[in-house]
């Protein structure tokens, strides 16, 4: 998956937005991990790196760079995250984390000026592992180039079984995901999913693929106080056991989302489920050969350069699907 040069300029200037982490606290601002490495006090620099992620994170100050110095395994998980940090492999080879027995591979419990960044990462939950990234609390979080797949849902709870699990419980939250693959999962590949009373959420989830999960990408922001603005682009949403892409809104605030060039198809369920009070948004977009192509519940509006055929149904639901004013001629 390519990581251009303007791709890198938007991550830049959404970190520079946040600005730095506030938390106090001590230790190194840059800390190495190594399949040769040792935990310990003193892990760390690149002439003594840790073993874990969890081995670094105990080194590391609030807005420190962990990164990969060789491929290897830097689990187990759960990796707790509870400041500002970002780890990155930027290309050595597989640096994979795994998560069994209903853990979390990330955990992110972190301050409400914090900005969390993922790059370059395996992450696997082996079939019993709970979800892949979680997260919790803090001000951004960034997830690049990165395999989330084999997670599993447990009883039933939607709050498990996901790829990347979005579930803030406090403050404004902005997240960015791309590059991204997320398949095999117990519920969704990508879920955005607060408790009662929530905040504002804005995120950008840019050429992701979400393939044989339960759910591809779900926005259920039916308990949220605030209002959610999202974007989907560059997508392809395939082979799901239910719906492709699920966006629903019964919280006080308003649910926006723009879906454009994205790719849903072979969905058990519908390819575009839109529910309650929810706005989507729908151009450039390919949906075919799923169950009902869109199911229009809510307010869903095409700008008229969709190819929307070859469904079982092209178009359900009680609402109707507009067609914007504005559209290309």
């Amino acid at each position: 998956m390519a990581f251009t040069a303007a791709r890198h300029a938007v991550l830049i200037s959404f970190a520079l937005a946040l600005g730095p982490s506030t938390a106090e606290g001590a230790g190194l601002l840059r800390a190495w991990v190594s399949s040769q490495g040792a935990d310990g006090p003193g892990c760390g620099p690149i002439v003594k790196p840790c073993r874990t992620l969890n081995g670094a994170l105990a080194n590391v100050a609030p807005g420190a760079e962990i990164d990969v110095k060789d491929a290897g395994a830097y689990g187990p998980g759960p990796v707790v995250i509870k400041h500002g940090v970002s780890i990155v492999n930027d290309g050595v080879g597989t640096a994979g984390v795994q998560s069994i027995d209903g853990a979390n591979a990330f955990t992110i419990d972190a301050g409400p000026k914090d900005l969390i960044v993922i790059r370059g990462f395996s992450i696997d939950g082996g079939g019993s592992g709970g979800n892949g990234v979680a997260f919790n609390s803090g001000a951004g979080l960034i997830v690049t180039n990165c395999v989330l797949r084999r997670f599993a849902q447990s009883n039933r709870n939607p709050a498990t079984g996901n790829g990347i699990l979005i579930a803030p419980n406090s403050g404004s939250v902005n997240a960015m995901i791309s590059n991204v693959i997320a398949s095999e999962n117990g519920f969704a590949g990508l879920f955005y999913y607060p408790p009662a009373g929530a905040p504002s959420f804005s995120a950008h989830f840019d050429r992701v693929v979400a393939y044989d999960n339960a759910y591809g990408i779900a926005i259920d922001t039916v308990k949220v106080s605030g209002d959610v603005r999202a974007t989907v682009s560059n997508a392809i949403v395939s082979a799901n056991l239910s719906d492709g892409l699920f966006v629903s809104n019964g919280g006080k605030g308003a649910a926006a989302v723009t879906i454009d060039s994205t790719y849903t198809d072979n969905n058990l369920g519908a390819g575009l489920d839109v529910q309650n009070s929810a706005v989507v948004l729908l151009s450039r977009s390919v949906v075919t050969s799923n169950k009902i192509g869109v199911v229009a519940n809510g307010s869903t509006t095409s700008l008229g350069d969709n190819r929307i055929s070859g469904n079982r149904i092209d178009i359900g639901g009680v609402g109707k699907l507009g067609v914007a004013s504005d559209k290309p001629q």
